[in-house]
């Protein structure tokens, strides 16, 4: 495992040309040998990059005697917002790390210091330890978003994790061992140019696990449901010993069953520094906001309580879906709107179409665009056809609750053939081919005859228990006609209760969970590249350095996945958070553009 580069950056009045600024980046610390030069381009809209120049390792000096070597960088607009790449390049040419910097703004003359983190990159992914100061609490269930401005947010998640000397009724039959959550309120901003985390101007609202973040088209995040409590149960079931369920359940305070019937949202652009003196870009800038109708700070009510529950922005719009989950909206949807008239919110959903099935545990899915947006909820429920396995979701310019198709049936190959081996539990759900295809992964939830444990799934009854995992549970879906194919993927690399990413160049990386009825975190990820014949094309990525179940992971810069949180089964069936941060990291895709940049451009 290789750790972050630090990089400083330095910019100098030196003698600029008139109405142009000069930069030194200085790497501190220790330079991996492979890498022999340092090219510093500066990235524009549309993905392309205008190259400054490239200088060896071996020319740094450190021309002010502060401790660190400098590298001159002449003739840098001002005025305006730069954004400035860092890359690390070995003997070969190939790019060995990269880090970004931005946005800068300078002036004539001014000179400015900066902490530019580097990530390794490689063909095939490498990760790395995210191990800056004060990072963010140990969590699971929490959610990471990516912002339009880069920054990451991870807010709330179980924080508290305590043995139970009694279990609740109505769990499964086995030996039982149970742990009482907490919620945290807290949140923090990742800084990819730093590698730091920031704690927000002011916490959530609520201390909330289970809920959802979803980031819609003006930038803000609509953060819904959750519990301030919980239970997680894992009981041993089946003839084999090692086999494993687990049951999540949400609490309140008081310790009865109650799921959050609230929203907040996180406005990015909120409560900035009054002066930005350290010219920093105010990294730790945003905040949550709650229900203005109110004198006190609270949250903005939600026709039902959800935990657990399946939530997405739909495409192109300030509005988000959001369905299901544990609580008393197990079978219903809402939708809530950032615009809404009189303030923002969900629309009463009392007329609305039910879920074809009451989905505990869904996920949910956007696709498409314009016309051809939609929403498809899966999962989420031990089903009894093939007509419950997903819902499909789509807006209506004459009602704002939309149209819901239930029952869509997927359109697996072979007609109505039963597929109960894709009733998945909390599937990670990720958009293919900029939104046209998209994918479902894992393999925990589809049923089997009780007492078999490793037999073939079967729709639910009553004598049914979760199955160990088997090949082939992952599907994709295609937007266009709701058709669906299976999807297989490389050995070793199931996830279930894991985390499905799309990255800045449209891969879809799928981190963490686990992959075997043990409920053992896997350090496995898989890289889904595009769709062939309806099947999406999987290939096996950078391992992780710690697995961990229940991850909350975002896209990092352009091709990369920041890993935060989740847990561990430890050894006597104890419950262990997992506190660091990875990154896992891509080699860029290529520019275009790539020319010797011009004073004036």
């Amino acid at each position: 495992m290789t750790g972050l580069l630090l990089a400083s950056a330095c910019v100098s009045s030196g003698e600029p040309e008139v109405g142009f600024g000069a930069a030194w980046l200085t790497p501190s610390g220790v330079i991996p040998p492979d890498v022999v030069s340092l090219r510093i381009v500066r990235v524009l809209p549309g993905d392309r990059e205008l190259e400054i120049f490239e200088r060896s390792v071996g020319s740094l000096e450190d021309a002010d005697m502060n401790g660190r070597r400098e590298l001159p960088v002449p003739s840098l607009p001002t005025g305006e917002v730069l954004d400035l790449e860092i890359q690390g390049k070995s003997e070969d040419g190939s790019v060995r790390f990269v880090g970004r910097t931005g946005p800068v703004f300078l002036n004539p003359g001014e000179r400015r210091y900066f902490n530019v983190a580097m990530y390794a990159v490689s063909d095939t992914g490498t990760n790395q330890a995210v191990d800056r100061d004060d990072p963010p609490p140990a969590t699971f269930l929490h959610t990471a978003t990516t912002l339009a401005d880069g920054r990451i947010l991870i807010a709330g998640g179980f924080d508290t994790v305590e043995s139970m000397a009694t279990c609740p009724a109505g769990l499964p039959d086995g030996e039982q061992i149970c742990f009482a959550l907490e919620a945290t309120n807290r949140a923090f901003l990742f800084d990819p140019s730093t590698a730091l985390f920031h704690p927000t101007q002011a916490t959530m609202i609520e201390a909330r696990g289970g809920h959802t973040a979803s980031r819609v088209t003006d930038g803000r995040v609509v953060i819904s449901g959750g519990a301030t409590h919980g239970v997680l149960a894992i009981v041993k079931v089946g003839e084999f010993a090692d086999f494993r369920e687990f049951v999540l359940l949400p609490r309140n305070e008081d310790g009865e069953e109650e799921a959050l019937a609230n929203a907040e949202v996180f406005d990015p652009e909120l409560e900035p520094e009054l002066e930005d003196l350290d010219r920093d870009g105010d990294p730790g800038r945003g905040t949550f906001v709650g229900d203005p109708s109110q004198t006190t700070r609270v949250g903005i009510p939600i026709n039902d309580g959800r935990f657990m529950h399946a939530a997405a922005a739909v495409p192109g719009a300030n509005t988000v879906l959001i369905a299901g989950g544990m609580g008393s909206g197990s079978d219903s949807y809402e939708v809530f709107d950032i615009a809404k008239p009189g303030g923002m919110g969900v629309y009463d959903n009392q007329d609305n179409p039910r879920l074809s099935a009451a989905r505990t545990m869904p996920s949910a899915l956007a696709l498409g665009s314009g016309t051809t947006a939609r929403v498809w909820i899966v999962g989420g429920a031990a089903v009894t056809s093939n007509g419950q396995l997903a819902d499909a979701w789509s807006p209506d310019d004459t009602d704002p609750n939309g149209v819901l198709e239930t029952g869509p049936e997927l359109g697996f190959p072979g007609g109505a053939t039963d597929r109960p081996e894709h009733a998945l539990l909390r599937p990670a759900v990720a958009a293919l081919e900029d939104g046209d295809f998209g994918l479902v992964t894992g393999w925990y939830g589809p049923r089997c005859p009780a007492g078999m444990g490793r037999a073939t799934p079967v729709f639910a009854d009553a004598t049914t228990q979760i199955c160990a995992p088997g090949p082939d549970r992952s599907y994709t879906i295609d937007n266009s006609d709701g058709s669906a194919a299976a999807t297989a993927t490389p050995s070793g690399t199931r996830h279930a209760f894991g985390d499905a990413v799309v990255m800045g160049d449209g891969r879809v990386l799928v981190v963490g969970g686990t992959s075997d009825a043990t409920l053992q975190a896997t350090e496995a990820t898989l890289v889904y590249t595009n769709v062939t014949s309806g099947t999406a094309a999987g290939a096996g990525g950078a391992r992780l350095d710690r697995g961990r179940l229940f991850p909350a992971s975002a896209a990092l810069l352009e091709t990369g996945v920041l890993v935060t949180g989740g847990f561990r089964i430890l050894v006597g069936d104890s419950i262990g958070l997992v506190p660091e941060a990875e990154a896992i990291m891509y080699n860029p895709p290529g520019r275009t553009d790539g020319r010797e940049m011009e004073p004036g451009e």
